[in-house]
This record gives structure tokens, sequence and C-alpha cells, in this order.
């Protein structure tokens, strides 16, 4: 489950990223470098995301209960 988290939020910053990218377009009439930059930002932003929670599992800084939903049986695959 944790991967799937780490992924997904990769994918719905850029595409949020995406959206916003757009929106300054219009507004700014600037059609592609809204677009590029919002996208950069977004990707820029999930992989600080993803950073920061690699780093709270590995420290043990997530509850055990955030880690027992990864796996079917409760066991970590970190053992």
């Amino acid at each position: 489950m944790v991967a799937s988290e780490l992924g997904s939020s990769i994918i719905v910053c850029s595409i949020a990223g995406y959206f916003a990218g757009s929106w300054a377009d219009q507004v700014l009439h600037s059609s592609p470098l809204g677009t590029a930059f919002g996208i950069f930002i977004g990707f820029g932003l999930s992989i600080v995301y993803v950073v920061r929670r690699s780093n709270q599992i590995s420290e043990g800084r997530v509850s055990r209960l955030d880690i027992a939903d990864d796996t079917q049986d409760g066991h970590s695959d970190q053992e």
C-alpha cells in the first residue's frame, strides 16, 4: 500500500500541476509556459513528498497501523 501511495502521489501532483498551469496559461496568455511550469512544480513537490514519506517509514516514525495496512497478514516486509 505504501508503494501505491507514493506512486499515486507523483501522478496526482503532476496532474494537479498541469491543471494549475493550464489555468495560469488562460489567465496570463502564455500558452505552453504555464503548463510546463505547473507540471514541473507538481512533479517536484511530489518528489519532496516521496522522499519525506520514505524517510518517515525507514526511521520508524510511522505508526504500526500504517505499516500493517500495507500487508494482508499484518507482517511488514522490512523484517
